[in-house]
């Protein structure tokens, strides 16, 4: 089972995010408060408070001591529950799973497309110009590819426009799938785990949700 556990990060201010931010500890909050925009600040505060949250709810075993980063900066827990962290717009979602996972979210925009194309596949650049809605096409490949590479710890240089992401398996060797989820109007949500057939459970937070660190 997957569980996937989003947030809508909007109307937090400033002065109940400084009130929060004593949950997580001193170098976290260095890190955060590098990002001059409130709304970027609140995305990666919440990122990992729902990474708390889910720990704490299911009875894990929790300690920020044990949240290591990969060279590429993909946070972790050693030998415990795998999870993901993505966000966009105003929106933060986080992916829990017992094998590696990889998620991402995107708002939906006028974006140009062409500006990327050199990271798609040939197979892919053809379904975005024959579909009826080649921005819908084009989020939905771009949150496939960007949940596969954050799974395997891949990046862009590591030749992504090589994978074909309108499947959903992807790389037969490895055998990563490849799930797109309707969750959010106007923006594009995908999964990438070695689970063929997984069952996703959702769960929306609110505020409320994190009353007892607001008491």
């Amino acid at each position: 089972m997957i569980d996937l556990w989003y947030f809508n990060t909007k109307g937090i201010d400033e002065d109940r995010l400084k009130i929060l931010f004593r949950l997580i500890p001193d170098h976290m909050i260095e890190e955060i408060v590098r990002y001059k925009n409130l709304d970027d600040r609140r995305l990666k505060f919440f990122g990992k408070l729902i990474v708390r949250k889910y720990y704490k709810d299911s009875g894990l075993e929790f300690s920020w001591k044990d949240w290591v980063t990969t060279l590429r900066g993909k946070p972790y827990f050693k030998n415990k529950k795998k999870f993901n962290i993505a966000h966009s717009g105003e929106y933060v979602i986080v992916a829990f799973s017992d094998k590696e996972i990889g998620v991402d979210i995107e708002a939906s925009s006028n974006f140009d497309i062409s500006s990327v194309a050199s990271y798609f596949h040939s197979e892919e650049i053809k379904h975005i110009k024959k579909s009826s809605d080649p921005k819908e096409a084009f989020f939905r490949l771009w949150t496939r590819k960007e949940a596969y590479l954050k799974a395997t710890g891949k990046g862009i240089v590591d030749g992504i426009h090589q994978e074909n992401c309108l499947s959903n398996k992807i790389n037969s060797e490895e055998k990563w799938y490849l799930h797109s989820i309707l969750l959010i109007p106007n923006y594009s949500v995908a999964l990438c785990t070695q689970i063929a057939e997984c069952n996703i459970v959702s769960r929306e937070l609110f505020l409320n949700d994190f009353k007892i660190y607001l008491d």
